[in-house]
């Protein structure tokens, strides 16, 4: 159980809000991960909700107060910052924890603006009400758990799975990559995030021994596309994976008959 700072059971409000300063703005990339230090002026007394920003391709992904959140960034005039495209793994906590991520969720779709002061990231509102601090950290090695019936040590093909990987060839027939079918896995956290040509897509996944994989709690965003056949197509496809097997950068599915499914090639 997190150790948070709330009052009946939601996310307390600082008496005094400090303004934005847009004299003391530190204007830079912000591509790192950022660990929650406060919420409307309350203390997070916990170092497992972050965020995972990337301005190569405008894209956070992260840990809220339960679930693992992902999405797109906008960012203009330099310190303008959106959250959009917002989705969510979706496992179930106790109550106090889903009132709180709701309620930090809800502020990260109001997020407009930011600044960075030495390590700290401050956000705010649209009203320029400081919202959301956090702290700078190079890696979130503590707040990562090994997921239930994962083969994890550093020779484990499991844990080489952990990238990112662009779709190449689904049922043997090939996929443009202006499709943008992207595969990002979570092989510590058992999950993944991706996008399936028109809606992102999200879930869980399984492994019983070092090449057997599944993708389950499948989700997605629903988004209505002109073309949906190969979303479709793609959706019924990873529900049929079994197994996995990694040639260099290439990373290949297979159903329970050793048929491939899908062939991906690392990206990141």
């Amino acid at each position: 159980m997190l150790s948070l700072a709330c009052t009946d059971k939601k996310i307390a409000t600082t008496q005094k809000e400090k303004p934005m300063d847009q004299e003391t703005q530190e204007v830079r990339d912000i591509s790192s991960i950022w660990i929650l230090q406060k919420v409307n002026g309350s203390k997070m007394e916990t170092n497992q909700i972050f965020l995972d920003i990337k301005m190569n391709d405008l894209s956070f992904s992260g840990k809220s107060f339960c679930n693992s959140i992902f999405g797109k960034i906008e960012i203009t005039d330099n310190t303008k910052i959106k959250f959009t495209n917002m989705g969510m793994t979706m496992m179930a906590c106790g109550e106090a924890l889903m009132e709180m991520e709701t309620e930090y969720n809800t502020i990260l779709r109001k997020v407009a603006s930011y600044k960075i002061v030495n390590d700290n990231l401050f956000m705010y509102d649209y009203n320029g009400k400081l919202v959301l601090e956090y702290g700078y950290s190079a890696t979130k090695i503590s707040t990562e758990e090994v997921g239930e019936g994962a083969y994890y040590n550093e020779k484990s093909p499991l844990l080489r799975l952990y990238d990112i990987w662009g779709l190449k060839e689904m049922n043997g027939n090939k996929i443009e990559a202006s499709k943008g079918m992207i595969l990002e896995l979570n092989t510590k956290e058992m999950s993944f995030i991706g996008n399936a040509s028109c809606n992102n897509i999200f879930g869980t996944l399984e492994s019983k021994s070092e090449t057997e994989i599944a993708f389950l709690n499948i989700g997605a965003t629903r988004k209505m596309c002109p073309e949906m056949n190969l979303e479709s197509e793609y959706l019924k496809t990873l529900k049929e994976v079994k197994s996995f097997q990694l040639k260099g950068l290439r990373l290949l599915f297979f159903d329970a008959d050793g048929n491939i499914l899908l062939d991906f090639i690392k990206i990141d």
